[in-house]
């Protein structure tokens, strides 16, 4: 299989998705999605815990992605990959003329600093049980990385269940997921830049509590 720009692409090869813009006052930059074939190539991608585990995502897509030679990289940015970083942003407009020093110039050293590290760590461990808590954390969880085990606390606390998976197309399924705690990450984001974070937290913790009085009214719970 090939990459969109016509490279051969292999198992543990890593990749770089562009996921969209966005516009700030020093310039147009693009969202990038750094991700490893694994070895089934069965359309999922390989992101890395700050740990060194990998997890899996749905969909990696070969077709619709650039292909990096490690070779390339700035000193220590695959260690970095390696170790957490997944998600990072850079100018646009370089991006199309020389991909690596788009990388070499985006914000990818600022993304896993050993203080960033010890962040992600700190807010692994808060007791999240309502949005009230996150609003109560927020210099925290919104100031560094989320990582998959915090996602997924705010997943189960936002009582939602896990996306139907119809006729077998897991990927559909979890992207389905995927991009609910992205919306719903982005509006905690837009809100805590506003000062207005408790307001959207108490919103949020209403919903919850309206649905799980439906539930039980029902015998769902």
């Amino acid at each position: 299989m090939n990459d969109k720009h016509g490279t051969p692409v292999f198992p543990r090869d890593l990749m770089a998705s562009f996921d969209g813009g966005s516009y700030s006052s020093e310039g147009n930059f693009t969202h990038i999605n750094l991700w490893e074939v694994p070895d089934s190539c069965d359309g999922s991608g390989i992101w890395y815990t700050s740990e060194g585990e990998p997890t899996y995502f749905w969909w990696g897509h070969v077709q619709k992605s650039t292909k990096l030679y490690k070779a390339k990289l700035p000193d220590g940015f695959y260690q970095a990959f390696r170790h957490g970083m997944h998600s990072i942003y850079a100018d646009e407009k370089l991006c199309e003329k020389d991909i690596y020093e788009a990388l070499k110039q985006s914000n990818w050293q600022g993304t896993l600093t050993p203080e960033e590290t010890k962040r992600m760590h700190s807010a692994e461990e808060l007791d999240l049980t309502c949005f009230h808590d996150v609003y109560k954390n927020q210099d925290l969880l919104m100031n560094c990385t989320l990582s998959e085990k915090v996602l997924e606390t705010l997943w189960k606390i936002s009582l939602c269940t896990e996306p139907v998976v119809h006729n077998g197309e897991i990927g559909i399924a979890q992207m389905q997921k995927l991009n609910f705690l992205e919306r719903l990450v982005m509006t905690m984001e837009y809100y805590y830049e506003n000062d207005d974070l408790e307001s959207y937290c108490l919103q949020l913790d209403t919903m919850c509590a309206e649905e799980l009085r439906r539930r039980a009214k029902n015998n769902t719970i």
